[in-house]
């Protein structure tokens, strides 16, 4: 941990220099370059001292490299290397000129041991730049590669409403606002079949993670807040989870409902009993599901009215 990180200051690439220059401490004297007893004092060593000279603890090392471990242990950022390639430069130069440089310094100690000691040293260097470019290397952007068409029945498919797949069926909700079916097809395209129930207007949000059932809003989008029910697959008759009413939802990854009311969004036994709010927001919460570990909440789509102004949708 470099000094700045310590004060809870920022961090770049020339913290992880000050990183590197302790690996390079510890490779070239055995030793770690700030170990204190406690946690406290080793922080508080990176913060106020500088850890002995490795000339102290190994005798006859090349001046140079002494002078880069020195540099990259700077406390200050403006004072160590500013890049991991002006790093690498230095350890080159050495590593090409430190047989001359060991044997003058003394006989005893093998010119090669510094050579391989310097070429290690660049060797780490080039892998640390590698790691802090991929690590700092923003995201690629999806780029649509292929468009496949998967239905032709001629049905209209609703394009804002959910798309839920089990990685061998797709299933969707298709009709009119007021006749409303939930359909299905494969991944691959082909034949579509319809799943009865005997809902006018089941309108379909979530999908287990087995693929044994489907979670429905029943009743026209006209109303704040719906009936919520589950509908077996491939087929079966259709449950009213308790009393829950709520305007969009999800399952979460243990079973469980996951649910928005206006800006507030719930969580609620497999049954529909026990719900509780999770959070708040200032605009109304469509979509909302949960991650795979049960830590993070995201929103397919939010609303919110700021004063004097239109309505806006944010995805």
């Amino acid at each position: 941990m470099s000094p700045e990180q310590v004060r809870g200051n920022p961090a770049d690439a020339r913290s992880d220099i000050f990183a590197l220059g302790c690996v390079l401490y510890e490779m070239l004297t055995g030793k770690p370059a700030f170990r204190k007893p406690t946690s406290a004092e080793t922080m508080s060593a990176i913060l106020n001292e500088d850890p002995p000279t490795v000339s102290q603890v190994t005798p006859n090392l090349p001046p140079g490299l002494q002078r880069v471990v020195n540099r990259c242990l700077a406390k200050s950022p403006e004072q160590r290397f500013q890049h991991a390639s002006d790093l690498a430069f230095a350890l080159e130069s050495l590593s090409d000129s430190s047989g001359s440089s060991v044997t003058t310094v003394n006989q005893t100690v093998p010119s090669k041991r510094w050579t391989w000691i310097a070429t290690a040293a660049v060797l780490a260097i080039a892998i640390a730049a590698a790691l802090i470019l991929w690590w700092r290397q923003p995201p690629a952007v999806p780029v649509v590669q292929a468009v496949t068409q998967l239905t032709d029945d001629g049905e209209a498919k609703h394009a804002c409403d959910n798309l839920l797949t089990d990685g061998s069926r797709i299933y969707y909700n298709q009709g009119t606002a007021f006749s409303m079916k939930i359909a299905q097809v494969a991944v691959t395209g082909g034949p579509t079949a319809i799943i009865p129930t005997r809902f006018a207007l089941p309108n379909i949000t979530g999908l287990t993670h087995e693929g044994s059932a489907l979670l429905a809003f029943v009743g026209p989008f006209s109303e704040p807040a719906l009936p919520v029910w589950t509908i077996p697959l491939p087929t079966g008759e259709p449950r009213r989870l308790g009393s829950l009413e709520a305007q969009d939802g999800s399952f979460a990854p243990d079973g469980r409902i996951l649910f928005s009311q206006g800006k507030d969004v719930y969580i609620a036994d497999k049954d529909g009993s026990n719900p509780r709010k999770l959070v708040s927001a200032d605009g109304q919460i469509g979509q909302p599901s949960i991650s795979p570990d049960n830590k993070h909440l995201s929103s397919g789509w939010f609303s919110y009215k700021p004063s004097n102004a239109d309505r806006y949708c944010v995805a």
